[in-house]
């Protein structure tokens, strides 16, 4: 019997980790229990084999040849694993944030765990519980939920009440991409020409949004630019009620989210509620149409907003010293210059300085603003390293914005190499090859060198790719080696996308 309550001692010890390790993926998607049962079911990418495969082993041959000796294949894998299981504190390119939601999870689903144990004398049901780890991340997860909706409804109350008392103007940006850079231009404008507050980073859901302004909104601004992020049906009116925008601005509607999504329509349907939402408030949304289909601004435009065709903009410049480009508004013409990088800015400036317009800013204010714009870090930031021109845009990419880093990367390239560095991108659902193939077509036309994360993931990218400019890494930290043994002075290297390890990390277990 004792060989049992060790064997149990070793399970529960292996379990604490086993947990923490699969909440970090849990983490990265939101908390979203389908999400980490998809992420789970691909490729099986949490089955433990290394301790699974030898308890199932000896269950078998305990079966067949009862012997406590069997129960020393199970202790030893329980022992190896449990030592040299990775910190997802630690070892990780997205580490696991013990918060205080990720902490109820985390130690409901280990009381699970612990009394699950007492019934496992039988290798079978212990294997099998080795096998069904993250369903107790879930179960803990689903528990909890009346929990959670308590204590985010306190959060959100406080937060509205805030809002009420400061009565900012308020204006909600959404849109496949492009977002966080508008958002940031904007702010910088409004802020330049009086009192503007804006969520910080890319924090755009509706407990993002809530914790900024509880925390961080300490004085009452002019206005409020909100970035409103949604990745799921249904997501949008519970943002617009709570932040009850009166201008909006809707940036794209692309294939980000399309897993969830499943249609492009759909995605169009959920951004427009932020349009229809301004509309019963009596103001205006700028849709771009460049990056938004027609057929949807039919079906879903209300009747003030106002369409940004992409026209307005010509004779776009980038240098390496920013971006330079002719603007026409409302019958005149502006030449406008920022220091920033990357064509598809010129978009973005474009919808923040009508924006500004229509809610009462100066052309001249805002064109002087424009001259201090900084870059929005890790979105077509430029740094040097050494003596190469570092261009990093490893937030997150869209074949838009990855089309548009390239051009930029061969605009500014000198008399080096234009070295390109991705993961490729994620969530494009049906989409993923064919957007794929673009990008990768674009990639060898306008690079020397590319450097493919993970390739296995992207071979529809990678197949468009000459082979003596594909080199294959099998992550970002071998990519970055191979940077640093062959680099050269003068290269120009473009970082598109960092991805998670929800995404890329190679489980092996």
């Amino acid at each position: 019997m004792i060989y049992i309550y060790v064997l149990h001692i070793l399970a529960a010890a292996f379990g604490f980790r086993r947990l923490m390790f699969c909440l970090k993926f849990m983490q990265q998607d939101n908390y979203y229990n389908k999400r980490l049962m998809r992420f789970a079911l691909k490729k099986l990418q949490l089955v433990d084999t290394h301790v699974f495969i030898p308890i199932l082993a000896s269950a078998i041959g305990f079966y067949f040849a009862p012997n406590i000796l069997w129960m020393a294949l199970p202790a030893a894998a329980l022992i190896v694993q449990t030592a040299i299981e990775k910190n997802p504190k630690k070892a990780s390119i997205k580490p696991l944030n013990m918060t205080a939601r990720a902490k109820r999870i985390f130690y409901t689903a280990f009381v699970l765990w612990l009394a699950a144990l007492p019934v496992s004398q039988n290798l079978f049901y212990l294997a099998a519980l080795v096998l069904l780890c993250p369903i107790f991340l879930m179960l803990a997860n689903f528990i909890l939920i009346p929990v959670e909706k308590l204590i985010n409804q306190r959060y959100i109350n406080e937060a509205k009440a805030k809002l009420k008392k400061f009565a900012p103007l308020t204006i909600g940006i959404t849109g496949s991409f492009g977002k966080t850079s508008l958002k940031n231009i904007l702010h910088h404008i409004l802020n330049s020409y009086s009192s503007s507050f804006a969520t910080k980073r890319s924090i755009n859901t509706i407990m993002g949004i809530v914790r900024v302004i509880r925390e961080e909104m300490n004085a009452a601004p002019k206005y409020f630019v909100a970035e409103m992020g949604i990745g799921d049906r249904g997501q949008m009116p519970e943002l617009t009620r709570f932040i009850n925008p009166q201008y909006g601005i809707i940036t794209a509607v692309g294939a980000a989210h399309l897993v969830n999504f499943k249609k492009i329509e759909t995605v169009a349907r959920e951004k427009f509620r932020l349009s229809k939402w301004v509309h019963k408030n009596d103001g205006k949304t700028i849709l771009s149409a460049a990056n938004i289909a027609p057929e949807f601004i039919e079906k879903y435009k209300s009747p003030n907003d106002i369409i940004f065709t992409g026209q307005e903009i010509s004779d776009i410049r980038q240098t390496i010293d920013g971006l330079t480009f002719a603007l026409k508004y409302d019958g005149k013409k502006y030449e406008i210059f920022a220091p920033v990088y990357g064509i598809h800015q010129a978009q973005n400036i474009a919808l923040a300085f009508m924006m500004a317009r229509i809610i009462g800013v100066s052309a001249d204010a805002i064109i002087t603003a424009l001259k201090t714009l900084k870059q929005t870090e890790h979105r077509l930031e430029l740094r040097t390293e050494g003596a190469m021109t570092i261009l990093d845009d490893s937030f997150n990419s869209n074949v838009s914005g990855f089309l548009s880093a390239l051009e930029t990367g061969a605009a500014i390239r000198g008399r080096g190499r234009f070295i390109l560095i991705t993961p490729g991108m994620v969530e494009l659902g049906g989409m993923h090859a064919e957007q794929h193939r673009t990008v990768g077509e674009k990639a060898n036309a306008l690079c020397d060198i590319i450097i493919a994360v993970n390739p296995d993931r992207i071979k529809d990218f990678t197949d468009q790719i000459a082979a003596d400019k594909l080199v294959r890494a099998e992550s970002l930290k071998h990519a970055r080696e191979w940077l640093a043994a062959n680099g050269r002075a003068g290269d120009v290297v473009l970082y598109e996308n960092d991805l998670p390890d929800v995404y890329i990390e190679k489980i092996r277990i």
